[in-house]
């Protein structure tokens, strides 16, 4: 009996150990699952970084294209191959320059033209000036074709026609030719005479060219003559022009001017500032410095400030001038001289 309860207990025994071995099973197989999990996270940066191997590389940039070279040829003849001034400066030029019947409009318009100006001039501490005066503006259209023909020979030495130009349309080929024609050089003969109320005389031959930029409008004149005052002189001009807006320019102003008689040399320097009110009404705001020389020395001989209001009829024959001016010349020991001159203007073109 004892036997037998041995037995079972020893059967009892080995039945429990081996009901607690599957228990301990499914232990080992979470533990292998967590080891797993834990390392998946590196195999999966193996796979991508064995993907980003098999990834070509980039190809790296172009070099960059080299800068363009400066042609002689558009330095000379820029309006030839089409890198003009925006036509904006270029129309507000010639139309404010029309209006205030400036020496470059006269020259550059199709025939001659006279003027007839009667002014007067008042002055704070000084008797008025009046003055009557007839312009005459001969424009020499033979010495103009034969400077054409010149310059087109010279031209062609520089330019040459490329495919571009040849698959240009009409419209661009007409554009073409309309800039050229206003750049090309304008030569006048202008006469005047005054009474003042004595008798005032001049005759002077006059070179004129426009040389147009990406941003300003340049304007060259070149005179010489005889007049009664200084009687031989010579006068050069260099203005540019840029245009603010639509209606508004401005423009800086270069003179030199040789009195070849009297020895002497002046030149003036400043801006302009021209405002277009409306199609009859243009203001001008100017500021002037003058200098000149004394002894081969250049001084300061003047510093003006003027505005000059300009209104003009419908029939742009007749406008009426009103310029209010400050300066302070050299002679009246740089003080102050009020003026304010009234100009006429009947204008007969086209003659």
């Amino acid at each position: 009996m004892k036997f037998f309860i041995v037995l079972f207990i020893f059967f009892f025994l080995d039945t429990g150990v081996t009901a607690a071995e599957p228990s301990s099973i499914p232990q080992s197989s979470s533990i292998k699952k967590n080891n797993t999990s834990k390392k998946s996270p590196l195999k999966n940066q193996k796979r991508k970084a064995k993907k980003k191997k098999n990834i070509p590389p980039m190809p790296p940039p172009p070099p960059p294209p080299p800068p363009p070279q400066e042609d002689i040829a558009e330095i000379l003849y820029p309006e030839k191959l089409g890198e003009t001034v925006s036509q904006a400066v270029v129309r507000l030029a010639n139309r404010i320059d029309s209006f205030f019947g400036s020496e470059r409009s006269l020259d550059e318009k199709n025939g001659s033209t006279l003027r007839i100006v009667p002014s007067y001039i008042f002055f704070e501490h000084k008797k008025p000036i009046a003055e009557l005066g007839v312009n005459l503006n001969l424009k020499l259209i033979h010495l103009e074709q034969k400077a054409k023909q010149l310059e087109k020979a010279i031209r062609d030495e520089f330019v040459t026609s490329s495919p571009s130009d040849n698959k240009a349309s009409s419209n661009v080929q007409k554009e073409k030719e309309k800039s050229s024609s206003e750049n090309d050089w304008h030569y006048n003969f202008e006469s005047k005479l005054a009474s003042r109320p004595a008798i005032y005389y001049s005759g002077k031959l006059r070179a004129r060219k426009n040389y147009t930029g990406h941003i300003l409008f340049h304007h060259f004149s070149l005179s010489a003559g005889w007049d009664t005052d200084d009687q031989w002189s010579q006068k050069t001009t260099f203005t540019s022009d840029r245009a603010i807006n639509e209606a508004l320019l401005f423009r800086f102003n270069n003179d030199l001017s040789w009195y070849i008689t009297e020895k002497l040399l002046q030149t003036s320097h400043g801006p302009s500032l021209i405002h277009t009110i409306n199609k009859y009404n243009f203001v001008s705001y100017n500021f002037q410095l003058i200098f000149g020389n004394n002894k081969n020395k250049l001084e300061h001989w003047n510093t003006v400030y003027s505005i000059n209001f300009r209104h003009g009829t419908p029939s742009q024959k007749i406008f009426i001038d009103l310029i209010p001016m400050y300066s302070y010349p050299k002679e009246d020991y740089f003080s102050e001289v009020k003026s304010l001159e009234v100009r006429l203007e009947y204008f007969f073109g086209d003659l």
